[in-house]
């Protein structure tokens, strides 16, 4: 039995996902259980934009912030240790330094990112653990470590030179920062993920009362519709049984059968037929 995981082809190292499909394939499986996130996706829009592949994320975040004279917000997956790399080697380019939350900061230190290219963003319950010394060991080390630091006041006097990351559970941190008219707020896969999260209406009232324009510049975790079928074609199961999706459907490959599973049920191995 294969499972593919979350798999794309358009990121960094879409080597590895060929690799992958080469030795899933070797095993000559009886079952592929593969992601179907984004089957049945919507076309590209105003709002959804040409997906972009990983490498072209930075480079499109520098045209936005050259064409912004206010504060540039970002909204990230903290996770994307790659993305989190390239964009502040980036942001010279848009003559702007990547200022992160600290537990950012410490998911990117950890992961081998340079503080020596960003700045750290202090809030006032960072403060107040600073101050009265209940700061947890980490975020006390990670302020003791030489990186810049600034805070809402340093960042309001000159907000055309920082990309602020911004977790959505900080985003009253906005009352402070006070956003000129300009400031643009970069959705880049960051939570809330999209309309269909409750939260993503109370995130776009934020930044309506304060202004922000709302902007995508994201690459999905997950493979393309096409790549997925040349995934299957590829692996050439037995039984092909999609998941992680609600287009179970859409993915066929001709000569591999499938089954689409439904939830609680038990299946035969080989012949995908219903045992319970």
């Amino acid at each position: 039995v294969v499972y593919s995981g979350d798999l794309r082809m358009h990121g960094p190292n879409p080597e590895r996902v060929a690799a992958f499909i080469r030795a899933a394939a070797a095993t000559n499986p009886k079952v592929l259980l593969i992601e179907g996130t984004r089957l049945g996706e919507p076309a590209p829009s105003p709002e959804r934009l040409a997906p972009l592949s990983e490498p072209d994320v930075p480079g499109r975040l520098v045209e936005i912030l050259k064409g912004t004279d206010g504060l540039g917000l970002i909204s990230l997956y903290p996770r994307n240790t790659v993305r989190l790399i390239n964009i502040a080697r980036a942001m010279p380019a848009a003559g702007r330094t990547l200022l992160l939350s600290p537990e950012m900061a410490y998911v990117y230190q950890t992961m081998g990112g340079d503080l020596g290219q960003i700045a750290l963003f202090e809030r006032d319950k960072d403060k107040q653990a600073r101050a009265q010394g209940t700061a947890q060991p980490w975020l006390a080390e990670l302020f003791a470590s030489g990186v810049r630091v600034l805070d809402a006041a340093a960042i309001r006097a000159d907000q055309s030179r920082y990309l602020l990351q911004l977790f959505y559970w900080d985003i009253n941190e906005l009352v402070d920062l006070k956003p000129v008219a300009g400031s643009v707020f970069i959705h880049s896969n960051g939570e809330p993920l999209g309309r269909f999260d409750p939260q993503f209406e109370l995130l776009t009232r934020w930044l309506d009362r304060f202004g922000v324009q709302l902007v995508w510049a994201a690459s999905s975790g997950h493979a393309t519709p096409a790549d997925l079928h040349r995934a299957v074609a590829g692996i050439a199961p037995a039984l092909l049984m999609p998941i992680h999706t609600k287009n179970p459907e859409l993915l066929a490959v001709d000569g591999i059968a499938r089954t689409l599973p439904e939830l609680g049920a038990i299946y035969e191995i080989g012949t995908g037929k219903r045992v319970k």
